[in-house]
């Protein structure tokens, strides 16, 4: 049974001006829904979860990638059997974009740089480290971050893990591009949990004439997360400040009662799980979410007696994180050479 069907529609991918595949129906080796076929001659379907069932040339993956070699043409289950179909099973849900993405490519389909997002230029990193293609796919990459300075694009990627935000470091330094790789390293600081940050000191391949410059970013968050527990820990040691100083037995009791009760709501509504960690050491989770928390704590939740509005902390709150954004902005991780040697790089790359 031939694979393309006499109708076929095509898929063409953001930025490619050629057809980069083309979609036929379900056949009987293919339970992924629509063939897509990078090569009509190919010999070889690539089966994922994410991006489906995919016709490609085994000799092309070879020859792009070493990895690739050993699977299809080494001892493997891989290898193509004797009889039947040639199907190759491959995991893609930490990547679910990149095969859609490089397979046109190492097949040779004519492109225009593809306007891909930081998220998925993460992945097309992640697999080419995998299968080792960095050097085949280094053209491609190097025109992809032409058109995002061009176009200005900003370097967010939704999940800051080292898994997403290594590769992208990686390339940022190497093509010298110093404004994505300190926006990289902020979004970590407010984004990335403790574990993460702490994973980039081991990280310091990624910028080998700087070793120790991604220790850094765990020695900032230590410090925000400082901050805020400082606020956290004032605020519930400042008294009532309502009938300062009291006059009689009645105004005592009324202060008491508005201080237990603040207590009584910040204390339990901001950490659930347990009594609010005393060090930032302790705080394993996200700035931003330790931010939202103590907001929605002191907006929505805490109600203060009539007569004690001065009590609630929500003003200070607000002037304090108003300080707090001043020096996050005056927070930089990289230095005056770093910012030489970048610069350098990108005049190199021409971006």
């Amino acid at each position: 049974m031939s694979d393309v069907a006499d109708e076929t529609t095509t898929n063409t991918y953001d930025g490619f001006s050629h057809m980069a595949m083309v979609l036929t129906p379900p056949s009987s080796h293919d339970d992924m829904g629509a063939l897509k076929i990078v090569d009509p001659d190919g010999d070889l379907i690539l089966r994922s979860e994410r991006s489906g069932s995919i016709k490609v040339c085994s000799a092309a993956l070879r020859r792009a990638s070493p990895v690739f070699k050993a699977m299809l043409f080494g001892p493997w289950k891989e290898a193509k059997p004797a009889t039947g179909t040639w199907v190759v099973h491959i995991d893609d849900s930490e990547w679910p974009n990149a095969l859609d993405i490089i397979l046109p490519v190492i097949h040779g389909v004519p492109f225009d740089p593809p306007a891909v997002n930081a998220q998925q230029l993460s992945e097309v990193l992640i697999f080419a480290d995998l299968y080792d293609m960095r050097q085949l796919l280094r053209p491609w990459i190097t025109q992809c971050l032409v058109q995002h300075c061009k176009r200005g694009v900003e370097w967010k990627i939704p999940i800051y893990n080292q898994l997403r935000l290594l590769p992208l470091l990686r390339v940022a330094w190497e093509h010298g591009l110093a404004d994505r790789f300190s926006t990289l390293l902020k979004g970590a600081i407010l984004f990335g949990y403790k574990k993460d940050l702490e994973g980039l000191r081991d990280a310091g391949t990624i910028c080998p004439e700087n070793p120790h410059l991604l220790e850094k970013p765990a020695q900032i968050r230590e410090a925000l997360v400082t901050e805020y527990l400082e606020f956290y820990y004032k605020e519930c040691e400042t008294p009532c400040l309502a009938f300062d100083p009291p006059k009689s037995l009645a105004e005592m009791a009324e202060r008491r009662t508005c201080h237990d009760g603040k207590l009584a709501v910040i204390g339990e509504s901001l950490y659930p799980d347990g009594p609010v960690p005393k060090s930032a050491k302790d705080y394993t989770s996200r700035i931003c979410n330790l931010d939202i928390q103590m907001a929605e704590v002191f907006q929505s939740e805490l109600q203060v007696r009539k007569g004690h509005e001065a009590c609630h902390p929500t003003p200070r709150f607000d002037v304090f994180k108003e300080a707090l954004q001043r020096k996050i902005d005056c927070y930089k991780v990289l230095q005056p050479a770093d910012e030489t040697l970048l610069a350098e790089r990108r005049e190199k790359w021409g971006l």
